[in-house]
């Protein structure tokens, strides 16, 4: 009796384990659709975004391709001038600098005629540009059409009034606005 006891135990024991075990592997690899918890790192896309992992196998999402539709409208400022105001006399030079992989200021408010200039005074490359990267569209002609190196200078003269998104086609996450005041 004592034998039938231990081994009816022992078989609760067994049962027991095995049903621990099966819920532990199904909380790592369900088998049956149960939610799936993935570490919580993140990728970074190339036009400065940042994706998680998800899904069963716990893989990065995809990066997302930019279009005009995802882009984010840049506000357009409108400027009421005062007829007795007289134009620009002297175009005025506006210096945006790269350091420690960041750009300063990265916003500034110019008037038309005025010029920016974008010195690198950092080690790696920079490439100023227009928005929306990676099109360059929205200020034509706003390009360097490749990458500062140490201590190079890119020079723009801006002739339109309007607001003028600009980034670092190298790394998008550096950028900022020109507004271009009449």
């Amino acid at each position: 009796m004592i034998k039938e006891l231990l081994i009816a135990g022992v078989v609760v024991v067994l049962v027991v384990v095995g049903l621990f075990l099966r819920k532990q592997k199904s909380a790592v690899a369900p088998e049956n659709g149960d939610q799936v918890f993935c570490t919580q790192d993140v990728k970074q896309c190339p036009d400065g975004s940042y994706v998680s992992r998800q899904g069963p196998n716990c893989e990065f999402a995809p990066c997302e391709k930019p279009t005009e539709a995802t882009v984010a409208p840049i506000p357009v400022v409108s400027v009421t001038t005062n007829p007795s105001v007289s134009p620009n006399p002297k175009p005025q030079t506006v210096t945006i600098v790269f350091a420690n992989n960041i750009a300063t200021p990265n916003a500034v408010n110019i008037r038309v005629g005025d010029i920016v200039k974008f010195i690198n005074n950092d080690a790696a490359l920079h490439w100023p540009a227009s928005g929306p990267h990676p099109t360059h569209t929205i200020c034509p002609g706003f390009d360097y059409l490749r990458g500062l190196k140490t201590s190079e200078s890119y020079s723009f003269t801006f002739d339109t009034a309007k607001t003028c998104p600009w980034h670092d086609h190298l790394q998008p996450s550096i950028n900022g606005q020109i507004i271009i005041s009449p």
